[in-house]
Parts: structure tokens; C-alpha cells; sequence
């Protein structure tokens, strides 16, 4: 996961429209838009800076092609029966 590093870098996210996480933080463990979190306040947004905002991938980005591996052992069980 790519590390935040700035306030330009998060609203460059949200113009792309990309969620952001802070796996240290309970309430930000999970995804939330990045339009949504540079709006809001400073405080806050120091917080979750000095914790570690990262950029949110998938699953499916994560693990690259493993779906199509997961399709293809499907496919091969399939020509088995």
C-alpha cells in the first residue's frame, strides 16, 4: 500500500476518486473516500497523518492475478466431471 504523505497527495486521490485507510485506527480501518476525509478537520487529518493514511487497493488489485487463477482451476475442475 502506497503511504500518504501530504495534503496535495489526498486531494489528488480524491479528484481520481480513490478511498483511503488507517489500519492503527479502528473507526478508519476500513475504506473511506478520499473527497470525504480532506474535508475533514485539520485536527483530525494530523491524526490520521502521524498514524499512516495509506491508499486503498482491492483485493483484487492486492493479489494481481489470482482471480484468473481462481477462474482457471474452476474451469479445470469443470473439464474434470
Amino acid at each position: 500500500m502506497k503511504k500518504v504523505k501530504s495534503l496535495t497527495h489526498l486531494k489528488n486521490l480524491a479528484h481520481e476518486k480513490k478511498s483511503v485507510v488507517c489500519p492503527k485506527h479502528p473507526a478508519w480501518a476500513k475504506s473511506h473516500p478520499a473527497a470525504f476525509v480532506i474535508n475533514l478537520s485539520g485536527f483530525m487529518l494530523e491524526n490520521l497523518f502521524s498514524l499512516g493514511l495509506f491508499v486503498y487497493l482491492p483485493n483484487k488489485a492486492r493479489t494481481g492475478l489470482a482471480a484468473g487463477r481462481v477462474k482457471n482451476q474452476g474451469s479445470a475442475k469443470a473439464a474434470i466431471r
